[in-house]
């Protein structure tokens, strides 16, 4: 039995999520602007009847931020029954398989280089300890 992950780049971190945390990818977004966020917020944005808080990974992790309107620009809807966010990112890199027995829970490998697993609990746990968080103005 192998885990399903799924690979992206945003600013200089590679990431990595897995596959049944992700609902959509969209290739075309258009994102409204919120006034007073911080910096790692980057707008909402409208989707099939939900409104998503879109987040720039990159900032929120290490200050390099994603090229918004960039050719391989895309956003990761995540599934999570209770919140709605959206992961801005710089590239997508692909799925990968992986035997679940040996997965390091902090990161993953594919075509010898390292993707930082990231978690939605994980995001939402760096936007609440944020002093300038979600709707903290």
């Amino acid at each position: 039995m192998t885990m399903q992950w799924f690979a992206f780049k945003t600013g200089q971190e590679a990431l990595a999520l897995r596959a049944e945390q992700i609902q959509r990818v969209l290739d075309q977004f258009v994102l409204t602007p919120v006034p007073l966020m911080p910096p790692y917020h980057k707008g909402l944005l409208y989707d099939r009847g939900n409104v998503y808080d879109v987040i720039d990974p990159g900032v929120l992790l290490d200050g390099e931020t994603a090229v918004e309107s960039g050719p391989n620009s895309r956003i990761i809807l995540l599934w999570d029954p209770c919140i709605r966010l959206a992961l801005l990112t710089d590239m997508i890199v692909g799925p990968m398989e992986y035997d679940p027995q040996k997965v390091d829970p902090l990161s993953v490998s594919f075509a010898d280089e390292a993707f930082r697993v990231l978690t939605p609990d994980r995001i939402w746990s760096l936007l609440t300890v944020e002093p300038d968080g979600p709707g903290q103005i």
